[in-house]
């Protein structure tokens, strides 16, 4: 706006605006006002004369220092309006209101030249403020953008062969805009040897109108060696007849990208390592082969040259359990000083040891193992455990390099897993020889029991069968005499007690014999398994009625005593429980043996067990397995195929089987 002196209408005198301004200036967002020699308000125009009454300000009549204060607005409105009195238009911003304004102050002469005021207006421009404040953050944006991204442009003129680079490609390049110029073969000598060809190719076929230019990842290598990866885009601009003449372009430098996507690659990689490893551990993996795995992810998660797991021995030796790099033969050996120091190390450690130099680091004493691998920079956790610690997992390098925060996440899951499952394999080895000793003191109750049936079944036998069979005989012999001649009524009726008494004993004789069969078949002792089940399903079959047979595989094998009683025992338990629960008309038993394992089979054709299986808490249940249990074998129970219940008694051959100088049946 072009700045000039205001002249009054008449004299020196300020008068009103006609009404035509005034109509006018009303309907703009401003506010025009004038002042006399002293500063003094004169008149305002404007919608903006509104908006500072409704403020509470007055300003005709106010002077422009008065009301600069009253409106809290800057000193530059009072100093405008003090260079118009001395004869110099000026202009000034304020902010009021939430609003900004644009204010041009001239002065006010007479038709003699005299300064007699000024007169002002003010223009709403806070629309074109915040319109140039959002293009000016823009621009910072865009510029902050290309900076961040590395993005530089460049055209190449295909007629001259002239290449034009951007300022921020020579940036991106390693270059200096005045020390060298922009040429393609200057940028084909900065492109990695492996993908010069490449890019040469892709710009000859541009060229020669075969393919677009299209967009391509490399690699350069600038003058300070540093490698970056470049990311390039261009099209091709063709005249009339379809011929390119030019291709232009934008470069990105998308070094830090690759190596974020590589890094996240890595830390996705090690996740998942940890993952499978944990699923490993959960499906009862063998725990050398666990450690095994353990340190080959752990070496390829790393990107290290060695992995280890220590182990510490109870006679405070370390021993190397697993690891990958290290020289043949030093696996499962243990370990004299070096890296076996870290390890000591390692226990009274508060966390993770890291080892940048291991030329440099003054904590552990010189290692000729670390020598000898070459070893520069490690880390190492420790395996803890509930009541010791179980050893140390580490991982080292060939190179000077220092581990991130993640790479100690990920080791210190590795050895997490690990820990849990050495302390799970020593709470089951701690539960197997618990179960081991119960089973053989179950053994040992089992042998006692049946040593002392057999010998309460001897007793029973030898002893009081004897008695009662020389009673049989006094009774007998006493029948006799009485019931030689003529008796007397008395008589007579002490022949008949001696009668009743003599029967009395054959059945109590008869009662001693199934006690002593009950405690201990003589069958069993003497004839074996087979016979002893035969007769047992005899005896059953009297007592229940329910059809019962055995079937014996041809070239049965002879068993240990022990488990030919155990399985007798169990054939007992499964009839018993036939003829109490089964409503059965039928039991097949079978003994069946092949090169693994020998079998009892007891089936019925009763109501049978539910889908699955009788109760795991079925104390005959539970006495069968047991049994079988001593010898390394199980008992099944489940429904039959065409109903009914089947109980089978399986126990692994070579510890059942009757060899040299064991007691056999």
């Amino acid at each position: 706006m072009q700045q000039r002196d205001a002249t009054p209408a008449s004299g020196g005198r300020i008068e009103e605006p006609d009404w035509r301004l005034r109509l006018y200036v009303e309907q703009l967002p401003a506010l025009a006002w004038a002042t006399d020699t002293e500063m003094r308000i004169v008149w305002t125009l404007g919608a903006g004369s509104e908006a500072l009454r409704l403020s509470g300000a007055a300003p005709v009549g106010a002077t422009v220092p008065t009301l600069a204060r009253q409106l809290d607005v800057n000193a530059d409105a009072v100093e405008a309006h003090r260079s118009a009195l001395r004869g110099r238009s000026s202009r000034y911003e304020i902010s009021w209101g939430g609003s900004a304004f644009e204010a041009h102050v001239h002065p006010l002469r007479d038709d003699a030249g005299e300064v007699t005021g000024a007169v002002a207006i003010a223009l709403d421009v806070t629309s074109r403020k915040r319109a140039e404040e959002e293009l000016q953050r823009k621009e910072r944006q865009l510029a902050d953008a290309q900076a961040v991204a590395h993005v530089g442009s460049w055209e190449w003129d295909i007629a001259s062969g002239r290449v034009t680079w951007s300022e921020e490609l020579f940036r991106i390049l390693g270059l200096d805009p005045g020390e060298c110029q922009s040429t393609r073969e200057r940028f084909l000598r900065l492109v990695h040897p492996d993908d010069r060809e490449r890019q040469r190719a892709r710009g000859e076929a541009a060229i020669a109108g075969r393919e677009g230019y299209g967009e391509d990842e490399y690699r350069i290598v600038r003058r300070d060696g540093v490698e970056r990866v470049m990311h390039s885009r261009g099209i091709v601009l063709r005249d009339d007849q379809g011929r390119p003449t030019r291709i232009v372009g934008a470069t990105i430098d998308v070094t830090e990208r690759k190596r974020a996507e590589a890094e996240l690659a890595r830390r996705l990689r090690q996740q998942a390592a940890v993952a499978e490893l944990g699923m490993r551990a959960l499906a009862g993996a063998e725990l050398q082969a666990l450690l095994d795995h353990a340190v080959a992810v752990v070496a390829e998660g790393l990107g290290v040259a060695c992995c280890k797991v220590m182990e510490f021995l109870p006679d405070g030796t370390v021993v190397m359990r697993a690891g990958v790099g290290w020289r043949h033969g030093l696996v499962g050996r243990v370990v004299p000083g070096g890296v076996a120091s870290v390890c000591a190390y390692e226990v009274h450690a508060d966390g993770p040891v890291v080892v940048e130099d291991f030329a440099t680091d003054g904590r552990f004493p010189a290692s000729p193992l670390v020598a000898e691998h070459g070893l520069v920079s490690g880390l190492s956790v420790l395996l803890a455990g509930r009541e010791r610690p179980f050893g140390v997992i580490g991982a080292y390098d060939r190179s000077r390099r220092s581990y991130t925060q993640d790479d100690l996440n990920f080791i210190q899951s590795v050895a997490s897993v690990l820990a849990l499952t050495v302390e799970q394999h020593r709470s089951a080895e701690g539960l197997r020889e618990h179960r081991a000793r119960l089973r053989a003191l179950s053994a040992r109750l089992q042998r006692v029991r049946e040593e002392e049936k057999s010998r309460v079944a001897r007793d029973l036998h030898d002893d009081l069968g004897q008695l009662l069979t020389g009673l049989k005989m006094e009774l007998r012999s006493i029948e006799r005499h009485l019931g030689e001649g003529e008796l007397s009524q008395a008589a007579g009726g002490v022949l008949d007690e001696v009668v009743a008494a003599s029967e009395l004993v054959d059945r109590t004789s008869e009662t001693v014999r199934r006690i002593a069969a009950d405690l201990r078949p003589v069958t069993l002792d003497h004839l074996g398994l087979g016979p002893a089940l035969g007769e047992e399903s005899r005896t059953f079959q009297e007592r229940t009625g329910i059809a019962t047979e055995v079937r014996i595989d041809e070239g049965f094998p002879m068993l240990q005593r022990e488990a030919a009683t155990a399985l007798y025992r169990i054939a007992q338990e499964a009839l018993t429980n036939v003829a109490r629960h089964a409503d059965a008309a039928r039991v097949d038993m079978s003994l069946q043996a092949d090169a693994s394992v020998v079998a009892l089979r007891v089936a019925d054709d009763g109501r049978g067990v539910p889908a699955g299986g009788a109760g795991p808490l079925s104390l005959g249940i539970l006495g069968m397995k047991e049994r079988a249990a001593i010898f390394g074998g199980d008992v099944t129970v489940r429904p039959g195929e065409v109903g009914g219940t089947v109980v089978r008694a399986a126990l692994p051959r070579t510890s059942v089987v009757c060899v040299g100088g064991t007691p056999c049946l």
